[in-house]
């Protein structure tokens, strides 16, 4: 029997690791052997969108233990978001078969970031002498392992707590991790040939000029929050707005929930949008992202993508936090001047929602404002902009 080396990074146990897989390499002679030092789980089942900025603790988590293996534990409909990532070692999937291998295998470390009891159960579960995060007592209570961990489940209790907060996501994460806040801590993902190529066959077959600008807007907020949308007609004066003023390509981006909203801005501006379609799975629509110049788009997956794309971002804001959302520098985040953000609320008891109350012009401020720190727009600026001197508001006013 060949010898293979179960205390290596990359051993599988149940298929070839990816050096046998891609060069038919055997352990005894494969020089990419990595000991295992520690092996850390990494529970997150949140949603899709804040699994994938907690990926922000990955690079700091291997630059401490940088001989670890890394095993993540999250529920099917993020799969898609870390598969590739480079920093994992081994991705299971919660229910199955995360939860039988977990009563048998033992970590040196748990690292639960979710303040849920079906996440937290799964944490008390694990085996491992030292936990961080969150966990739950036998009487059922909800309880943080380290006291850096204590902060995020008083945000999660108490709303004046998570109003008042002004760290960003990232870096309550990392403390809660015991990691340097400082480091590099962008969310980690990354798209394959074929998913590149996806985004730039998109581009030739709905006819987009490589030229122009490209916009991407994602107007949905999902059922969660319902309260995060900005008015549909809001979305439909903003592209009049830019659509007068620059020679962009405007890309509709959304998922099956935004379906009837992306309809109807269609049919509102037949010729002056792309509609990238709802069904498109997480990695060809991040795909569509990673060929925008500029993403617009509220407290959204889109959001989390475009941060780790590195995209020019105008986020909108009104009932979630803007504070605990780093756009690392690329972009910008407006919400109206109203004292009941962050509310978290689902149903809004004011005349006029703090989503309503963000106008058009505050938006294509922002918007401009950003087109001009592309790339695209300071090589070829003539051609981005069509240099019109009326006023782009008053005229799309007309329009509608």
């Amino acid at each position: 029997m060949r010898e293979y080396k179960t205390n290596c990074r990359y051993f599988q146990g149940d298929k070839p690791c990816k050096f046998h897989k891609n060069e038919g390499i055997y352990c005894e002679a494969c020089s990419n052997f990595s000991l295992i030092e520690e092996k850390i789980l990494i529970i997150k089942l949140a949603a899709p969108g804040d699994v994938l900025r907690t990926t922000s603790i990955l690079l700091a988590l291997k630059k401490k233990y940088p001989k670890s293996r890394i095993v993540w534990v999250t529920k099917k409909n993020a799969l898609d978001l870390l598969n590739g990532n480079p920093h994992i070692d081994l991705l299971l999937e919660y229910p199955n078969p995360a939860v039988n291998r977990l009563w048998i295998e033992n970590f040196d470390l748990v690292i639960n970031l979710d303040c849920d009891f079906e996440s937290a159960s799964l944490a008390v579960v694990a085996k491992s002498p030292r936990k961080l995060g969150f966990g739950c007592s036998e009487d059922g209570r909800l309880i943080p392992f380290n006291k850096e961990a204590e902060y995020w489940l008083e945000m999660s209790l108490f709303d004046d707590v998570k109003k008042a907060n002004q760290n960003t996501y990232q870096e309550i994460m990392l403390d809660i991790c015991g990691l340097n806040a400082q480091e590099n801590s962008r969310p980690v993902f990354s798209l394959t040939k074929e998913e590149l190529d996806f985004g730039d066959n998109f581009i030739k077959t709905h006819g987009a000029k490589p030229s122009f600008l490209t916009i991407g807007i994602n107007a949905g907020a999902g059922s969660r929050w319902p309260q995060k949308k900005w008015k549909r007609d809001s979305y439909g004066e903003l592209i009049k707005c830019i659509k007068g003023k620059y020679s962009a390509d405007i890309i509709l981006l959304g998922g099956p929930e935004e379906i009837d909203l992306n309809k109807y801005l269609i049919e509102q501006a037949p010729h002056e949008v792309i509609n990238a379609g709802c069904r498109n799975t997480y990695r060809q629509f991040a795909g569509i992202i990673n060929i925008c110049d500029l993403i617009i788009t509220g407290d959204t997956l889109a959001l989390h993508l475009a941060v780790a794309l590195e995209k020019r971002i105008v986020a909108l804001f009104g009932p979630t936090s803007m504070a605990e959302i780093d756009l690392y520098g690329q972009g910008e985040k407006i919400s109206a001047e109203m004292d009941c953000l962050s509310c978290y609320k689902n149903v809004c008891d004011k005349s006029l929602t703090c989503m309503d109350a963000l106008t058009v012009e505050k938006v294509f401020a922002a918007v401009e404002s950003q087109l001009q720190e592309t790339e695209k727009y300071k090589r070829n600026k003539d051609s981005c902009s069509l240099g019109k001197t009326r006023n782009i508001l008053e005229q799309a006013a007309k329009w509608g």
